[in-house]
């Protein structure tokens, strides 16, 4: 056993280890002399009001309004184009493969998270950011048309379009999810460019070769990108598969849905105008994956929902009427 730093001294030395735990008087415990009850440690008393009001106020419990799932489902289903599709439960069984390890296959931009290595030049603006992912999921919507691929908003993407249909103002990227078979279809298409004519755009489809392995993986949960070739950002495609014997569906995240609340899709629009598909059941899907609280508070960090837009605020104030808060299990 190898130990660094540490000299043992003999048995029969007359020094003490440690002159802090060592005396030269050795003291009898018993019973007479050890404290008869606990001692009480008492918070220190010069905090100053600052400190001892902010340790008040995060004593107080947050309460909010809760959901009213029949409103909710009302204004939603309003949203919807009117068309659905749906797969069957069959469709979505996936293939058994052997457990391996596999490297991560995706690789960001040192320093500059979400967006991709290879087409990465440098940072954009939170404004120029935005409209160039509303144009990737344009593209993407122009595509999977052309090439009857079926998919739907997920994650922070649909956390998005629930509250104003718009993309969140923090959100570095888009989710979707797509049926098993159709992450198959996108193998036809791997390493090849789309031209979209209503962008004016090239994007770069990426399908990422352990897709095959259904199980979780920590280093390799998307199975393909749709990445703008000018600025590197992208789109995260992930598929929903079962396997035989199981009742749900689920990602390699791994996320877990009922079919029910999938399946069938239903048609809508982000930013009035670009067509995609959403999950049966948005309310479950997010109260599962964010919490109920995420489909209530207005309030995220620095940002607050006024008006149907999330608005960057100059600071947050420490009250209980204006205080920072974040969305409970809340990570897009």
């Amino acid at each position: 056993m190898l130990t660094i730093g540490i000299s043992k001294k003999p048995k029969n030395s007359s020094e003490n280890l440690d002159p802090l735990l060592h005396s030269n008087k050795q003291i009898q415990l018993s019973k007479t002399n050890l404290p008869r009850s606990p001692v009480i440690l008492q918070p220190p008393t010069n905090l100053g009001r600052r400190r001892t009001s902010f340790h008040n106020h995060w004593k107080k419990k947050e309460t909010w309004p809760p959901l009213k799932y029949n409103e909710q489902q009302s204004r939603i289903e309003a949203l919807n184009t009117g068309l659905s599709q749906s797969v069957t439960v069959e469709s979505l069984i996936h293939e058994e493969y052997d457990v391996i390890e596999s490297p991560k296959y995706f690789k960001e931009a040192k320093y500059h998270g979400h967006y991709d290595e290879k087409f990465f030049r440098s940072t954009l603006t939170d404004t120029i950011k935005a409209a160039t992912l509303l144009e990737i999921l344009q593209g993407f919507s122009e595509f999977s048309t052309t090439n009857n691929i079926l998919f739907w908003i997920s994650h922070g993407t649909l956390l998005g379009w629930y509250w104003n249909q718009k993309i969140l103002p923090w959100d570095e990227d888009i989710d979707l999810q797509v049926p098993y078979q159709h992450l198959k279809m996108l193998v036809s298409f791997n390493q090849t460019y789309f031209n979209s004519s209503i962008t004016k755009k090239s994007y770069w489809i990426d399908v990422n070769p352990f897709g095959k392995y259904r199980f979780h993986q920590k280093q390799n949960v998307i199975d393909a990108r749709f990445i703008d070739v000018e600025t590197g950002l992208y789109i995260d495609i992930t598929a929903l598969s079962k396997s035989s014997n199981s009742t749900t569906l689920s990602c390699k995240s791994p996320h877990q849905y009922a079919y029910e609340d999938i399946f069938p899709v239903q048609e809508t629009v982000m930013e009035k105008e670009i067509k995609v598909w959403r999950p049966n059941n948005v309310l479950q899907v997010l109260k599962n994956e964010y919490g109920e609280v995420s489909m209530v508070r207005n309030r995220y960090f620095t940002y607050e929902f006024v008006n149907n837009v999330w608005r960057k605020i100059s600071a947050p104030l420490w009250n209980s009427q204006r205080k920072l808060n974040k969305f409970q299990k809340f990570d897009i």
